[in-house]
């Protein structure tokens, strides 16, 4: 498989949506090849970034927030 930094399918590979054949094909071709290996820490790093900020645990809800699930049950 020939990637190129800008190919989908890395992005796909790091939020884990290819099959198993897929994403071992992406890491055959990562082990050979810096550039995609420098691409694949990026999207990793976005991705936990967004995360954590866009992910608020239970513990930080807000009081209205609260409130409404409070409500709801």
């Amino acid at each position: 498989m020939k990637l190129h930094p800008e190919d989908p399918q890395l992005t796909d590979y790091v939020l884990g949506e290819l099959g198993p054949d897929e994403a071992a094909a992406v890491e055959r071709a990562a082990e050979t090849d810096p550039a995609l290996q420098v691409v694949i820490r990026q999207l990793e790093a976005s991705r936990r970034f967004l995360t954590h900020k866009l992910v608020a645990p239970a513990e930080q809800l807000l009081p209205r927030q609260r409130e409404n699930i409070r409500r709801a049950a």
